[in-house]
């Protein structure tokens, strides 16, 4: 439940979570939800905000419910006061949501997906939102002051991971800083570790990878670099095991294993009936497939 603000950062803190939900659901970018609330209740200290839970002096009914107050409008050149009719809520979250679908209506829908908050806030203002002529150049003010296109990252991140899928390294991947081979390696994925790929965002050919909270770009090709689906399969050790470096016992350890420590099997082996598995650092390693050495987990 949304807090009424003793100062400016508990304010933002409390208004975050549904200035962000407002891009996935309403297509409105986080800042701008977040700055007309700033402004139009006061960083959640107005009479409107506290008495009727209006955190964007939207005027009318809600279900019938409204308060009635003393306003000012710029009108013919100067400001004025007048009574005017405010939807009243249940609680701020309402006032939120129901933000969000007020800017629906066909007079706002220039700002609508609009991911520039300079333009977005100059929409609100073109398309009526409010009076005051400097209404745009205040908004835009607030997000800067306070950083508020963070949250519109924030909620562009969360949207476009929608189209992220879980992929596995073929190979030892050097993954780039930027959608270039001549750019830096970012960072390594070692063989068959899971990444998220990013189809949400492609440049160059290359896409947005996401790996252990580091992002990079790289080649998106199914068939050299990445695999769709695991292409292991988790054991357990049933004993003190080495792992060899081929199908036979007397073939050089390629790793040891206490019992009870977990491995991947890639594959069985069709001629020897060996399992070919993964070890740490992703060295590879053979063993009789058998109960006596592992088992799946």
């Amino acid at each position: 439940m949304l807090r009424a603000a003793t100062n400016p950062p508990a304010f933002l803190a409390d208004i975050k979570k549904g200035s962000v939900d407002s891009w996935d659901k309403h297509s409105v970018l986080p800042s701008i939800t977040g700055a007309q609330a700033v402004l139009e209740s006061g960083w959640g200290t107005s009479q409107l905000s506290t008495m009727a839970h209006n955190l964007f002096g939207v005027k009318g009914t809600y279900n019938g419910s409204f308060v009635t107050m003393p306003t000012q409008e710029y009108v013919n050149g100067k400001w004025i006061t007048i009574d005017a009719q405010f939807r009243k809520y249940p609680s701020k979250n309402e006032s939120m949501t129901d933000h969000g679908d007020f800017l629906q209506k066909s007079r706002y829908q220039d700002l609508i997906g609009e991911t520039n908050y300079v333009k977005a806030a100059n929409y609100l203002q073109k398309a009526g939102y409010a009076t005051d002529p400097d209404y745009a150049k205040k908004l835009v003010s607030i997000i800067e002051a306070r950083g508020l296109t963070a949250w519109d990252q924030e909620a562009f991140d969360t949207a476009s991971l929608k189209n992220a899928k879980w992929r596995y390294a073929r190979e030892t991947l050097n993954i780039r800083s930027a959608a270039s081979w001549d750019s830096s390696i970012a960072f390594k994925i070692t063989p068959y570790y899971a990444a998220q790929l990013n189809y949400g965002k492609q440049e160059n050919g290359f896409i947005e990878v996401i790996y252990q909270g580091k992002r990079g770009w790289y080649k998106p090709s199914l068939s050299l670099y990445w695999y769709d689906k695991n292409p292991t399969t988790k054991y357990v050790t049933t004993n003190n095991v080495n792992f060899r470096t081929a199908e036979k016992w007397d073939s050089p350890v390629a790793q040891s294993k206490k019992a009870g420590q977990s491995v991947l099997v890639l594959r069985k082996m069709p001629k020897s009936g060996w399992l070919e598995v993964v070890l740490t650092n992703s060295v590879i390693g053979y063993i009789p497939d058998s109960p006596n050495y592992v088992k799946k987990s």
